[in-house]
């Protein structure tokens, strides 16, 4: 596929992922509104967070893009794209992450690859730079990468902590949504180590990737290019 078309491509994954953002939250705040059960208001204010989640997601690229000038390769932005779609809308909104809980481990694995595909990206774009006088080695820079996702994964799970905290969820799926009875001793941390360790899988996965790009100086992960502001 040409870049015209992978650009047209990405605009319209924008505009659908927009589109079902604002659909979905003025669907749920009117049921919000309407609604008088306590159990349905609390599931509509969470896919109402869920779709303002959804929305801020499709304007970030462009953020990044016009703050510091930076042309992000189209494939990873649909990679992105996917993502917010297979994790906001069909994880959480839809809630196949209470239906199959495998889905929960394919998104962790994903991300943990897209984050370290993003990492690896940016790493490279600076590495290449004419601004930095010392390069890194392949070696330092997969290290880097893969310290980048990990901490990213740490991150998300203290945020679903939080979460589970203040308002009751079950994000880390430390009780049983059958039973209501709380998991005892490793059970109850399983999910968060499955989450840890699969993050993990998704990050080495690219960082051998990458490695193999570096040392044998092949463009298999095309890096982010900033824009030319010099007239």
């Amino acid at each position: 596929m040409d870049e015209n078309k992978q650009k047209v491509l990405t605009l319209l994954c924008y505009i659908m992922m927009r589109v079902i953002a604002v659909i979905i939250l003025g669907f749920s705040i009117y049921l919000i509104i309407v609604e008088k059960i306590d159990e349905l208001e609390s599931r509509y204010f969470m896919i109402a967070f869920y779709s303002l989640l959804l929305l801020g997601a499709s304007f970030l690229p462009s953020i990044i893009k016009h703050r510091w000038k930076i042309d992000i390769p189209e494939f990873m932005e649909l990679l992105f794209i996917a993502f917010c779609i297979g994790s906001l809308f069909i994880g959480e909104i839809v809630g196949v992450y209470r239906m199959n809980s495998w889905w929960d481990g394919l998104m962790h694995t994903l991300s943990g690859s897209l984050i370290a595909i993003f990492a690896f990206s940016f790493l490279r774009m600076l590495n290449e730079s004419a601004d930095i006088g010392k390069k890194f080695s392949p070696l330092f820079v997969v290290f880097l990468v893969f310290c980048i996702a990990s901490t990213v994964g740490v991150i998300w799970e203290i945020i679903e902590y939080c979460a589970d905290y203040f308002t009751g969820s079950n994000m880390q799926r430390y009780f049983n949504d059958a039973t209501g009875m709380d998991f005892i001793g490793q059970e109850a941390l399983r999910d968060t180590m499955l989450d840890f360790i699969l993050n993990s899988v998704g990050a080495a996965t690219v960082c051998i990737i990458g490695y193999i790009d570096l040392r044998v100086k092949k463009t298999l992960i095309r890096s982010p290019r900033r824009f030319n502001t010099h007239k």
